[in-house]
C-alpha cells in the first residue's frame, strides 16, 4: 500500500526551472543595477564637465571683455597720440617756416626723410617750394634727397588728400 504522503504546503513548492528563472532574473537586475550605477557616474561627469565647460566659456566672455575694452583703451589712446603728433607737426612747420631758407635746411637734413615729409606735408606750398630749393641747390645728393623727398610728399598727399596746410 502507498502510504500516504501528507500534502505540502504551496510555499514550498520547488522546481528547477524556476530556480534557474529567479537566477536569471537576479543575474539581469544585478547587471542592470550595475548599468544604472555606471550611467550615474557618466551623468555625475558629464554634470561636472558642463559645469567646467561653461566655466571656462565665461572666463572666455570676460577675457574676451577684457581686450575689447583695452583696445578702445588703445585705440583712444593712439588717437590722442596722432592727434597730437599733427598738432607737433604744425607747430614744427610754422617755426621751419619762419627760418630762413638755409638755417631751416641745414635743420631739416639732420632728420629722417619720414619726419621732414611729415613737417613738409604741414607747410603751404610756397614754403615747401623754397625749401626743396635750398635743398636742391646744394647739389650732388641734396638734389636727390629733395627729388625723393617731393616724391614721397607726393605719395603723403595722394593718400591723405584731406591734408591741410597750416
Amino acid at each position: 500500500q502507498l502510504s500516504k504522503v501528507p500534502p505540502r504546503p504551496s510555499w514550498e513548492f520547488y522546481h528547477p526551472e524556476l530556480d534557474q528563472l529567479v537566477a536569471d532574473l537576479q543575474s539581469r537586475r544585478e547587471a542592470l543595477d550595475q548599468r544604472e550605477r555606471e550611467l550615474t557616474d557618466w551623468e555625475t561627469r558629464l554634470r561636472a564637465e558642463r559645469e567646467e565647460l561653461q566655466s571656462v566659456l565665461r572666463q572666455i566672455d570676460q577675457k574676451r571683455s577684457e581686450i575689447e575694452k583695452r583696445h578702445a583703451d588703445f585705440e583712444q589712446a593712439l588717437l590722442r597720440v596722432r592727434e597730437e603728433e599733427v598738432a607737433n607737426l604744425k607747430r614744427l612747420a610754422k617755426l621751419y617756416a619762419a627760418m630762413a631758407p638755409e638755417t631751416a635746411v641745414a635743420m631739416l637734413t639732420e632728420l629722417k626723410d619720414d619726419d621732414i615729409v611729415k613737417i613738409l606735408a604741414q607747410m603751404k606750398d610756397a614754403q615747401v617750394v623754397t625749401i626743396l630749393e635750398t635743398l636742391a641747390g646744394q647739389g650732388g645728393a641734396q638734389a636727390r634727397r629733395a627729388a625723393h623727398l617731393t616724391e614721397r610728399l607726393r605719395v603723403l598727399m595722394s593718400a591723405n588728400p584731406s591734408e591741410k596746410k597750416s
